[in-house]
């Protein structure tokens, strides 16, 4: 018996890292193929008027090149890494709304999951700004290189892409195989460090943990990774839009903004979590066919 569980566990964890090098190797794939081909009409281009192909001065243009074109580099990764998975469950003859788990859910938690969404996003961006600047700084560095300018395809790439991709691999394929082996906990925590670790920089990392077990919690209780898609949509959506609010200003406004925001986040929650009891009662899961 142990030694089956233990099989089951190497199993289970092998697909979880292979789900996890997908999403990492389209994200590798597409920059390096974005990058080959800047390179290689930048070289044409200067051959064609004669002048020095300077390595430095190329390699600074190519950055500034990924970070103008980030929108387009994720809009094209994650939307490759969807693809990929459901031409792979379709040559095996299954389904990837079946194997990522995207049942859809009954419309009375749409309205929850919405503004959950949202006050999330406020409570976690007014609550870092009384983080010690030290700590801000090289995450703001990080997060202005690569959303520095919103454009469609970056609004499109954070509120719609990100979240369906990412749901869809940590969410619908990691801690799903991760639950046949390990208790739903244990599979939330790998699923979410993944998450974190994708992120790369380091306060990055610590809240898209959070917010993945969050999100594991959604799915688990919701029976359903659409409900998490739809959550992390709306959060990413509050990142895009909040900047451009007129709201904050002061050290106090910054106070009540952000305990108003936690405490509605706690009360969306446990009437999200009430709402549902996980699989034995069938109103968060919609009955259409």
């Amino acid at each position: 018996m142990k030694g089956f569980a233990m099989r089951n566990f190497f199993k289970q964890f092998g697909k979880a890292v292979c789900y996890l090098l997908l999403f990492v190797g389209m994200q590798f794939l597409v920059s390096f193929a974005f990058q080959f081909i800047f390179i290689f009409t930048e070289a044409f281009r200067l051959a064609a008027v004669g002048a020095e192909f300077d390595v430095q001065a190329i390699t600074e243009r190519v950055v500034e090149a990924i970070y103008a074109n980030i929108g387009l580099i994720l809009l094209l990764s994650n939307g490759l890494t969807v693809l990929f998975l459901w031409l792979f469950f379709r040559i095996r003859k299954k389904k990837l709304a079946a194997e990522a788990e995207l049942a859809p859910f009954s419309m009375k938690l749409l309205p929850i999951l919405l503004l959950l969404g949202l006050s999330l996003n406020v409570f976690v961006s007014f609550g870092m700004g009384f983080l010690p600047e030290w700590m801000l700084e090289d995450y703001m560095q990080e997060i202005t290189g690569v959303f520095g300018t919103t454009t469609l395809l970056t609004a499109a790439a954070q509120i719609v892409a990100a979240p369906v991709a990412e749901e869809v691999i940590f969410r619908g394929m990691i801690f799903s195989r991760m639950r046949k082996a390990v208790p739903v906990a244990a599979a939330a925590a790998v699923s979410s460090a993944a998450f974190g670790l994708v992120h790369g920089q380091i306060l990055w990392m610590a809240y898209a943990f959070l917010l993945g077990l969050l999100f594991c919690a959604v799915a688990w209780k919701t029976d359903s990774v659409l409900a998490a898609v739809v959550l992390h949509m709306m959060f990413n959506l509050g990142g895009v839009v909040l900047p451009y609010l007129p709201i904050g200003g002061t050290p106090a406004a910054g106070v009540l903004i952000t305990a108003a925001a936690g405490a509605l986040s706690v009360a969306l929650l446990l009437l999200l979590f009430r709402s549902c009891s996980r699989r034995k009662d069938t109103g968060c899961v919609s009955q259409n066919p």
